[in-house]
């Protein structure tokens, strides 16, 4: 995923930057001189727009000419940051075509679990995995065996995806928890368990090619 971060605090840019998953390729703008152009030349999936940029052109103003211009800037997400109290703003944000609103300070966990939910959306509607005679069309949530498809929902649709990405890797309770519920702030690792056997009964293709590690997790195997 790529991400570009407007802020023209060089210190909260490179702490938010330094949360992220090092998979994610961030670029960091400290001024609104060069946005329009690292968004128009990248197919950037995320703007993390400060509204309130000391400049002559504020982050409002960055998103306005953004999304009035699809087809030279796409159609990121974009995430709205202001130190701005007043409900004014964030409705204006809203309707601008943003698509959250942090007020600052806030917890940069919270920002990236956001991002990481935003992640798995954007993976799901762009690709689909195939296992063995199995196929995972992730725009539709649709399971396909040879000649029967039917629809899976979350989580057992993420669960299955994330094992297959996984596949012939010992997986622990806590990794899998992590990335199918990032949300929850407790672990519940009995739910992994649970989870685990309801996909099993509603996918039995995959029911014998689910190993089970005990006392720490589980493995898909490659087949």
């Amino acid at each position: 995923m790529n991400i570009l971060i407007v802020d023209d605090c060089i210190e909260l840019a490179n702490k938010i930057k330094e949360t992220f998953d090092k998979s994610y390729t961030v670029y960091i703008e400290h001024t609104p001189n060069k946005v329009l152009d690292i968004v128009s030349s990248n197919e950037i999936d995320l703007i993390i727009m400060d509204i309130d940029l000391g400049h002559s052109k504020n982050g409002f103003d960055l998103i306005r000419e953004i999304r009035n211009d699809a087809d030279n800037y796409g159609i990121p997400y974009i995430f709205a940051l202001t130190a701005k109290k007043q409900d004014f703003y964030e409705e204006m944000g809203y309707n601008l075509g943003v698509d959250d609103y942090l007020k600052k300070p806030f917890r940069l966990k919270i920002l990236n679990e956001k991002v990481k939910i935003l992640a798995k959306r954007i993976k799901k509607s762009t690709s689909n995995l195939q296992y063995g005679n199995l196929i995972l069309k992730s725009d539709t949530n649709e399971i396909l065996i040879e000649d029967n498809n039917f629809f899976l929902n979350d989580p057992y649709f993420s669960l299955l995806e994330f094992l297959i990405l996984n596949k012939n890797i010992n997986l622990s309770r806590k990794k899998i928890f992590e990335n199918i519920w990032p949300e929850e702030i407790v672990d519940n690792y009995r739910r992994v368990d649970v989870t685990i056997k309801r996909l099993k009964d509603k996918v039995p293709y995959i029911k014998d090619k689910i190993e089970t590690i005990y006392g720490f997790g589980y493995k898909l195997i490659k087949i």
